[in-house]
């Protein structure tokens, strides 16, 4: 986990695109580490955990979409 000032300070000199960047990154670790979760915990959890993940991967669609545009 990276701390929220590390991460800020970090982008403070970066441009959009290295921030989607960045942020698109932090979208796709946090979908996986939630998929491997409900594997490991199965039943019920698997499939919170699950939804939880597909909920990351619509936020990393999204700023997928947003990179594309902003780099035209």
């Amino acid at each position: 986990m990276i701390p929220k000032s590390a991460a800020l300070a970090w982008l403070e000199d970066k441009g959009a695109a290295d921030a989607f960047e960045f942020t698109a990154a932090m979208e796709a670790n946090a979908h996986d580490r939630y998929l491997r979760i409900g594997k490991q915990l199965g039943g019920s959890a698997a499939r919170i955990f699950s939804e939880i993940a597909e909920a990351e991967k619509v936020h990393l669609d999204r700023l997928l979409v947003a990179l594309q545009q902003a780099l035209g």
